[in-house]
């Protein structure tokens, strides 16, 4: 597919080359170098939620997050965190867990009611409406935090729906449905199902480029990343990506994109201008002998990468080892592990928080 569609893609190319040009300049200077924030890391091992206070890595107090917690969605300004709450493999969830991240109070849940398996969720640009999949009714769920209410579902009308993300500027979300290999392209404003766009084999992970130019789909079973024209959403290009590649997040200026392979224990980077791979950082040399999986782990050889998220300098990102039992720091530039943060058992997701939450949060412990 390389070469099919680049023409509708040079606007947003430019644009990018451009932010790279103005933020080598602007993280070079000694201001842009703090570490004012963390990051809150959900662990499905113990049910879980964290805050990891940066650059020390001291964790919070634990805090009940609900059984089996899968996503994270933080809202502008980091005062919430929504948790869609999946559930145990013999036992369905159909519950939002929404964090006070200002008041420090104990979360809240929502009932999805027969809206089970709750997946792929975000934050709406109100602050106040909430998207999440339903994987066992195959639909999109729009809930009103603050009243609790179950709005409206949306069909997907494709088999296991599970990822999500959220295009605000065109009125449409992007469902992600890994045995059909598709995206459900959602009309929010309409509140219909638009049509479906074929990717690859196993499709999970799914993000849209800060710009709206990129839409980048991973391919779990294929192991490889399909890369869509954010206008039409026309196939671009198909990467290789290390085995089993599961989650996918862009770096804020646009111009990296890291991808979690779960059984190579690599993270795959991407240039997205070039579209094409920059480098892999493996996994495999840090463990938890406190939080970590003894076998299913192997004393740190299978890390089980899962969650990835990055910081807004785009100089790291980190990642949740699922089976290792820690979040690694991976410096972008450099392409290796920076350092290692100790995370709570079976750490599964993580979002960058503000400091302004960071700093409410360490109050209460």
């Amino acid at each position: 597919m390389r070469g099919r569609q680049r023409s509708n893609f040079w606007h947003g190319a430019v644009k990018r080359l451009i932010i790279r040009v103005i933020l080598t300049g602007v993280l070079a200077s000694p201001s842009a170098m703090a570490w004012p924030d963390g990051l809150f890391v959900v662990n499905r091992g113990d049910h879980s939620a964290n805050l990891i206070h940066l650059p020390d890595g001291e964790r919070s107090q634990s805090l009940d997050a609900g059984v089996g917690p899968a996503e994270i969605s933080i809202s502008s300004g980091g005062t919430r965190a929504a948790v869609s709450l999946y559930g145990l493999d013999d036992a369905s969830g159909n519950r939002i867990a929404v964090f006070d991240l200002v008041n420090k109070t104990p979360p809240r849940f929502i009932n999805l009611g027969a809206y089970r398996h709750p997946y792929g969720i975000a934050w709406r640009a109100d602050n106040r409406h909430l998207l999440v999949v339903s994987r066992t009714r195959r639909a999109l769920v729009e809930i009103d935090v603050d009243s609790g209410e179950v709005l409206r579902a949306i069909p997907t009308h494709q088999e296991d729906s599970r990822f999500l993300a959220l295009d605000e500027r065109r009125g449409q979300a992007y469902v992600v449905n890994r045995a059909s290999g598709s995206i459900s392209v959602i009309d929010l404003i309409g509140g219909r199902f638009a049509r479906m766009v074929k990717v690859g084999e196993g499709s999970e992970g799914i993000a849209l480029s800060p710009d709206g130019h990129q839409v980048w789909v991973v391919n779990g079973a294929s192991n490889s990343v399909t890369v869509l024209d954010g206008d039409t959403l026309r196939p671009i290009v198909e990467l290789p990506t290390g085995n089993s590649p599961s989650r996918i997040a862009f770096t804020p200026d646009g111009t990296v994109v890291g991808i979690t392979n779960r059984w190579s224990s690599t993270v795959s980077l991407f240039d997205t201008l070039k579209l094409e791979p920059i480098g892999t950082v493996r996994l495999r040399d840090a463990f938890s002998l406190k939080a970590g999986e003894w076998l299913g782990g192997g004393l740190g050889w299978f890390a089980n990468p899962t969650g990835i998220a990055a910081e807004p300098q785009s100089r790291y990102f980190f990642v949740t080892g699922n089976y290792s039992g820690v979040v690694y720091m991976i410096d972008i530039a450099e392409r290796r592990v920076a350092k290692t943060f100790p995370a709570g058992r079976r750490p599964n997701n993580l979002a960058w928080i503000p400091a302004a939450a960071d700093n409410a949060i360490s109050t209460a412990k």
